[in-house]
């Protein structure tokens, strides 16, 4: 009983620990909980008072996690989430409500719109709920909760998720119908590099959609939406390298030339959520059927080229 009564002691407190824990800013974590600052900044005090040390390390305005404070937070985290999970369960809605997800234009045009379709018709209680790349950091997102899913076209090293390879899909550089290279049965590296292209843009230079990075181009344009980048191609001004999966399927199967090019690596496409708790939750459903999803757009995009 005594055990009990000191965690009760400690359990109102850690909704605002993990808020200032996470955004190590009393101002930020007091605007999420809707409280003011001095109000949580006794809370904290009070919570390091109960446990007899410090939990963070006053560093100008930020407040930084010490040793004690990391390892409380991850217990935090792990509790709340079962709580959460067990609530799922009481309320027999393991398989309903939204699943939010994050991930960049390739997965949103090539498997996130589809996926919307077949999880309406084998899951009507989910709802996906889908969010630009550009809507901050997904991994800090992922460990705050902030969303279920994060999608990336590069493997992901984070310690605390779990990330899976759902496929490759390859690309190729792509030019509308006015341009002048479109038609041509042999280009050679050399001549791409001689024309402009639209790309995403890069905070180191190294490209994100496969061009090779030791070969120099020219860069006509940097769009961060995959839509305004393919209508931008497709008008015949720039190329373009995008994944196959896109490119070679309607609306663009027929206005986009792919042009005989090589040197172009496979888009690669990676999943990364945190652990389940529960298995057959909702991420687990998701990712199943955006597994199918993957596997017959890449079949479908083989089978166009085939046919191209």
């Amino acid at each position: 009983m005594e055990r009990l009564r000191g965690i009760a002691n400690l359990w109102n407190w850690l909704p605002a620990f993990r808020a200032v824990a996470e955004t190590g800013n009393l101002r930020l974590a007091a605007e999420r909980l809707h409280v003011s600052p001095s109000a949580l900044s006794r809370t904290v005090r009070l919570l390091e008072d109960e446990i007899e040390q410090p939990l963070f390390d006053r560093v100008g305005r930020t407040l930084q996690l010490n040793a004690a404070g990391e390892q409380l937070l991850a217990a935090v985290r792990e509790s709340m989430r079962r709580v959460h999970d067990a609530k799922l369960l009481i309320d027999t809605k393991l398989l309903s409500g939204r699943v939010r997800m994050q991930g960049p234009g390739t997965m949103t045009h090539a498997f996130l719109v589809p996926l919307v379709d077949r999880l309406r018709e084998q899951h009507p209680e989910l709802v996906p709920e889908i969010a630009p790349s550009l809507a901050g950091d997904p991994y800090a997102a992922l460990q705050l909760g902030d969303i279920d899913i994060a999608f990336a076209t590069e493997p992901i090293a984070q310690a605390e998720l779990v990330t899976i390879r759902l496929g490759a899909c390859s690309s190729g550089v792509y030019c509308g119908p006015g341009h002048p290279l479109h038609g041509r049965e042999a280009v050679s590296m050399e001549e791409l590099t001689q024309h402009a292209f639209v790309a995403p843009p890069s905070d180191d230079g190294v490209p994100l959609e496969g061009w090779p990075a030791e070969v120099p181009r020219k860069i006509g344009a940097y769009v961060n939406a995959l839509a305004l980048g393919i209508e931008i191609c497709a008008q015949g001004g720039l190329l373009a390298v995008l994944p196959d999966v896109i490119a070679r399927r309607p609306p663009h199967l027929g206005t986009l030339f792919r042009l005989p090019s090589s040197g172009i690596a496979p888009m690669q496409y990676y999943a990364c959520h945190r652990p389940a708790l529960t298995p057959g939750g909702r991420v687990e459903t998701t990712l199943k059927v955006l597994r199918q999803v993957v596997a017959d757009a890449l079949a479908t995009a083989e089978n166009n080229d085939a046919a191209g």
